[in-house]
């Protein structure tokens, strides 16, 4: 993904949104740095007793947030 690509924010969101679909994540958060994105989302896990939220955190790079792009599909 060249820089031009990078800051092509429509498709990089709408993957990243696909992704969070995809995991069913909620309480989701997305932050941007210099080679990529940091997502933190929370989904509830069943437990023996009852349901608990767990916390899930992602670090796409460059490379990552390429694949992630190409295989939703908005390239």
């Amino acid at each position: 993904m060249n820089p031009k690509d990078f800051t092509n924010y429509e498709r990089i969101f709408t993957a990243l949104g696909t992704l969070i679909d995809k995991e069913k994540w909620m309480q989701v958060c997305v932050m941007e740095f210099e080679d990529g994105f940091v997502l933190q989302g929370r989904t509830f896990v069943d437990t023996t007793d009852a349901y608990a939220l767990v916390t899930h955190t992602k670090v796409l790079g460059r490379d990552a947030l390429k694949d992630l792009v190409a295989s939703a599909g908005t390239q």
